[in-house]
């Protein structure tokens, strides 16, 4: 299964996961935009959602997932550089992770997107530590 099948199978997951829910959820026309769909909320007003694909490191016992896209530099250099989210671009990150089969709705402003990277921490630290930790089960729909 590619990179891009995970995302569009992630997407699908976290649609039909806000319908259950009984959000109504809408699908923005085209490509390249800076959130993947809308759903409205429990005060009837829009969010925008940017759908990321969370990898399970059982050995650290947390889900990683970027906070950043990709963007090509289709010239003659082909480099990628990263493009980070703002409050502007995305009211939420919706993450699926595929090991766990687990849905996560994570505010914009919780998310730790420095770095390019939020850690969801699903298994207990091993050093006991408990603050400023962000537990997935927390955020999970």
């Amino acid at each position: 299964m590619t990179t891009h099948d995970k995302g569009d199978i992630s997407v699908l997951k976290i649609r039909t996961r806000l319908r259950e829910l009984g959000h109504i959820v809408l699908i923005p026309d085209g490509e390249n935009h800076r959130f993947d769909l809308v759903f409205e909320n429990d005060k009837r007003t829009f969010k925008k959602v940017q759908c990321k694909t969370g990898k399970y490191h059982k050995d650290k016992g947390v889900i990683i997932f970027p906070t950043a896209s990709t963007s090509w530099d289709n010239g003659q250099q082909k480099k990628s550089k990263r493009v980070f989210y703002d409050k502007k671009d995305v009211d939420y990150f919706a993450v699926y992770c595929f090991e766990l089969k687990t849905i996560y709705l994570i505010p914009f402003k919780k998310a730790t997107t420095k770095g390019g990277s939020m850690y969801l921490r699903v298994d207990k630290t091993k050093n006991g530590q408990n603050k400023k930790i962000n537990w997935a089960k927390s955020f999970e729909i």
